[in-house]
């Protein structure tokens, strides 16, 4: 099977992310978390009382936690293997949550700032080529995404897996997917893997975009740069990916 690469690769193509950049971009997302709540608590959502479906995620986390207080984490783990959650990943932040700061509203919303973390370091690698104030001011424009605000606020899994989703795509679109290195596949089946599981509801929507961006990425190849593909090739060059995809969605479709 013959490998293809394209020849407009952007500079610094390799990409990698200095620790720095890394706490920058983490100190970013709380801050910015921190003044959507603040405001919110004042004049938005958060100075009601919750609603649907959000409450329905504070619930079940809640109920945990007391599982956890009074059986620890075997009476835990024999509860989500009875009664998986509905998002493996809301009820996880929740969780989470309570248990560091306590019983608040807040506190899920809170939480979020792991969906505006990984939209920044995305951000990052897409832009990578970039010198690091164009890098800046493409974070700050992001960031007055209204869908960011409500990113936060709004706890329920939709924005997340869907940022989640449309991630994957770029990445397995953006290049020859046999081309890339095995570290980036298991990224991506990390990536694709999770937004499985934050909205379970809406997994065979998920998989049939996955999919397509698959075929699409290998018609492309096929008849533009004349690889050769079948599918047995293709899926012992893609076991990285499948690998890690099957091993953080089987944390929720195990059970």
């Amino acid at each position: 099977m013959q490998n293809v690469s394209f020849d407009n690769e952007l500079p610094n193509s390799d990409w990698k992310i200095e620790p720095k950049r890394f706490l920058l971009y983490f100190l970013i997302s709380i801050f910015f978390a921190v003044l959507q709540i603040q405001q919110s608590l004042h004049q938005g959502q958060l100075s009601l009382p919750p609603s649907y479906d959000d409450v329905s995620y504070f619930n079940d986390a809640l109920s945990r936690i007391n599982i956890f207080y009074d059986q620890g984490f075997r009476g835990l783990i024999s509860n989500y293997v009875v009664n998986p959650p509905h998002s493996f990943v809301s009820t996880f932040l929740a969780f989470i949550g309570f248990a560091i700061f306590g019983i608040q509203e807040w506190v899920p919303s809170f939480m979020n700032f792991i969906i505006i973390f990984a939209v920044l370091i995305f951000l990052d690698y897409s832009t990578r080529g970039l010198n690091f104030l164009w890098k800046i001011v493409i974070t700050i424009i992001s960031l007055t995404w209204l869908l960011m605000g409500h990113a936060i606020i709004e706890f329920r899994p939709d924005i997340f897996c869907g940022l989640l989703t449309a991630m994957a795509v770029i990445l397995i679109t953006e290049k020859s997917w046999l081309s890339i290195t095995q570290f980036r596949q298991v990224i991506v089946g990390i990536i694709v893997g999770l937004s499985l599981i934050i909205k379970p509801t809406v997994f065979p929507v998920t998989i049939i975009l996955i999919v397509s961006s698959f075929l699409g990425g290998c018609l492309v190849d096929k008849y533009l740069f004349d690889a050769q593909y079948n599918l047995k090739n293709f899926l012992a060059g893609s076991k990285p990916f499948l690998i890690s995809c099957l091993l953080i969605s089987l944390i929720y479709y195990s059970v």
